[in-house]
């Protein structure tokens, strides 16, 4: 079977159910931990790399749905969740707690697998997107240092060609900025008035000097 690098955690306070689940789960690649129950989990959670814990909801001591809760908040895992009492449990009041998968006792391998399988396909495109959208914001941050830049160098020149009103495009853009937070405008209008403002008398660049200089 061929190795994989995603790393799983089984917690359950039945040994013959912690023993079957790391037996297939194991079968299929995957690296896969124990816990007996949520306590011993978060230790584990602590210390390794988990992607995806499968946890049972009824265990003594911290429930799986109060597991699954710290998970969310402290952890970067899944977390599918199964029971054998699917009469007090609703799918939709698990995956509402922040499960990603809810399955009911008892179950085979295959299901089990496929089930995970299908949850680390949506977190490895779910970490993918977050990727992506992170070199988005990087990009635009530079994007955004870059177009600052030109826009001072663009007034800087408009100031040289007009010494006398230096400093005026300056303050018309600050009036420009204040005006739109006073108008509640959005953060990317006021950047942009301010950016507008300091360029606004761009076209001093193409008069002559001698025009200016009256």
């Amino acid at each position: 079977m061929e190795s994989r690098t995603d790393h799983i955690l089984v917690v359950d306070d039945e040994p013959g159910i912690r023993q079957i689940l790391h037996k297939g789960i194991t079968r299929e690649g995957y690296r896969c931990a124990v816990a007996e129950n949520a306590d011993q989990a978060l230790d584990i959670l602590a210390r390794s790399k988990i992607d995806v814990v499968i946890s049972d909801i009824q265990m003594p001591g911290m429930s799986g749905i109060e597991l699954c809760r710290r998970i969310r908040d402290t952890h970067d895992a899944d977390v599918m969740m199964m029971t054998g009492h699917v009469e007090v449990y609703a799918y939709d009041t698990i995956i509402a707690k922040g499960a990603s998968d809810f399955i009911q006792k008892p179950f085979g391998n295959k299901e089990l697998i496929a089930r995970l399988n299908r949850v680390l396909a949506e977190r490895a495109n779910r970490i993918h997107l977050n990727r992506a959208v992170a070199e988005l914001a990087e990009s635009l941050k530079k994007y955004r240092k870059a177009m600052h830049g030109i826009v001072q160098a663009m007034s800087l020149t408009v100031e040289m060609r007009d010494p006398y009103t230096a400093g005026h495009q300056r303050q018309v853009a600050d009036l420009a900025r204040l005006l739109a937070q006073s108008m509640g405008m959005g953060k990317d209008t006021v950047e942009g008035l301010y950016m507008v403002g300091i360029i606004h008398d761009i076209g001093k660049i193409a008069v002559p000097a001698e025009i200016l200089c009256k």
